[in-house]
């Protein structure tokens, strides 16, 4: 197995773990909420705001970003966060 489909499973794994209980990693999925509201840069390049804020791992950080991303249209209904 290669560097990057390693890298890539190990993501899928921890985003399986998120999935578990998503209410453990609220307040990085409001923060990342919060940051795509101030417009300060495209989501995608989310993950190293996400790991300077919060002293997370790289990996860590980019499986949040991935799940939020992902689980976008449920978090919003459940977080009650408002659209623009």
């Amino acid at each position: 197995m290669g560097i990057r489909a390693d890298i890539e499973q190990q993501n899928r794994e921890f985003t399986a773990f998120i999935a578990e209980d998503p209410t453990k990693y609220y307040k990085y999925f409001d923060w990342l909420e919060a940051l795509r509201q101030s417009g300060i840069v495209n989501m995608f390049g989310a993950s190293p705001y996400l790991m300077k804020a919060w002293s997370l791992p790289e990996r860590k950080a980019d499986a949040i970003t991935v799940y939020w991303m992902k689980h976008y249209s449920e978090l919003l209904a459940e977080r009650g966060w408002k659209r623009d």
